[in-house]
């Protein structure tokens, strides 16, 4: 195929896409648009080495400049598309030029939940480098409690990272449990030891009514009537998609915008790819995927479906996260009210978690046992090879 591709976003997704677009055979145009001022990079390091030092933040690029130039890639940094116009098929920047597309791609992500309280330098989110950063720099600057609101994946993660950094550490989640609709129980509690076991407060099934800042900490009052004081928070509660676009194109948008398992939207001619995109199960479910393998799978498939190249099956989601030292690693997509029986089946070194529904493998669950997740991969209907 030939015409003009524009994407609106560059993170993994975006990267994938370009670079599989030329490996396709694609040798239209490409023009990518970003509001952030940096190459697309990877996000994963940022509550782990960007925040304990030892990644650096100028080595977090998928596709160097002259990379994208090597790939044709006409490359906009900082500079955010505002609107755009259906009918003309054009995108409109910032600063009021348009841009005609064949084929349009949005890659807008997701946005931190901001807190809703008044804002203070002392209140953190973390979603980009520079949140990272400046998160890193004032517990440096003045080290000492932390509160870290949200018992999630990221939560959890910049929990052992600023531990490790030698602050007192407390965690405040209002679901009953760590990681709750995300993990099997198993997984949860034995996260929930290892975080007391290193002396971090772990309060569940609570939550912050409001919070004070008094110049050199924070206040914080729990809904159990407790005051917590910090010198940082933390709110680490989740993201909301940019759907704003694919509203103003009249896209199916939910909590993401829904795609097929090609990337493609509602609005023909429009795909939609990486935290943005969400697709729906064979229940009709919605299920909203943030995660590295997701991004890749989906800028691919979407860039096959552009070039005109046979889909490829991009399998069950997968997930990571790194912890104290541990890598943990999920596979498949459980539903958060799903009834299902969980094995649990532990090692030497590890264990293996296999979640069962109706008697099939729906998800997978490991510490430290590469045999049982790669043998649960391919039970799940993806080779060894393409769960690395």
């Amino acid at each position: 195929m030939t015409g003009a591709v524009v994407v609106v976003g560059a993170g993994q997704a975006t990267a994938e896409l370009v670079k599989t677009l030329r490996t396709e055979g694609y040798t239209g145009g490409i023009r990518v648009f970003s509001r952030e001022a940096r190459l697309p990079y990877d996000r994963t390091p940022l509550s782990k080495g960007v925040l304990d030092g030892s990644s650096a933040p100028d080595r977090l690029s998928f596709v160097s400049e002259h990379a994208f130039a090597e790939l044709g890639v006409d490359l906009h940094l900082g500079l955010a598309v505002t609107g755009v116009d259906p009918a003309a098929r054009e995108v409109v920047d910032a600063d009021g030029g348009r841009h005609r597309y064949d084929r349009l791609v949005l890659a807008t992500g997701a946005d931190a939940i901001r807190p809703p309280w008044e804002s203070s330098d002392r209140v953190h989110t973390v979603r980009t480098v520079d949140d990272a950063l400046r998160l890193r720099a004032a517990v440096l600057a003045e080290p000492g409690p932390v509160l870290i609101i949200g018992g999630g994946f990221l939560g959890l993660e910049l929990a052992s990272s600023l531990g490790k950094m030698g602050n007192e550490i407390s965690i405040v989640e209002a679901a009953p449990r760590l990681l709750s609709g995300r993990c099997s129980t198993y997984l949860s509690d034995w996260l929930l030891e290892r975080h007391r076991e290193a002396g971090h407060r772990v309060s569940v099934g609570c939550l912050v009514t409001d919070l004070t800042d008094r110049g050199d900490r924070v206040d914080a009052v729990l809904s159990d009537g407790r005051t917590l004081t910090a010198r940082h928070v933390v709110f680490a509660v989740g993201a909301v998609p940019d759907v704003s676009l694919a509203q103003a194109l009249g896209a199916d948008t939910c909590r993401g915008v829904i795609v097929d398992d090609l990337g493609r939207t509602s609005v023909p001619g429009v795909s939609a790819i990486g935290d943005l995109a969400s697709e729906r199960d064979d229940d009709g479910r919605e299920q909203r995927t943030e995660s590295v393998q997701h991004a890749v799978a989906l800028g691919r498939a979407a860039a096959r479906d552009i070039a005109g190249s046979a889909p490829v099956p991009h399998g069950p989601a997968t997930f990571w996260t790194q912890q104290f030292g541990q890598r943990i690693q999920l596979a498949g997509r459980v539903a958060p009210d799903a009834e299902t029986h969980d094995e649990v089946v532990l090692g030497e070194n590890g264990w293996a978690v296999r979640r069962m529904l109706d008697g099939r493998l729906v998800g997978i669950e490991t510490l430290n046992d590469p045999v049982a997740y790669l043998g649960g991969m391919r039970e799940l209907g993806v080779t060894a090879k393409a769960a690395g």
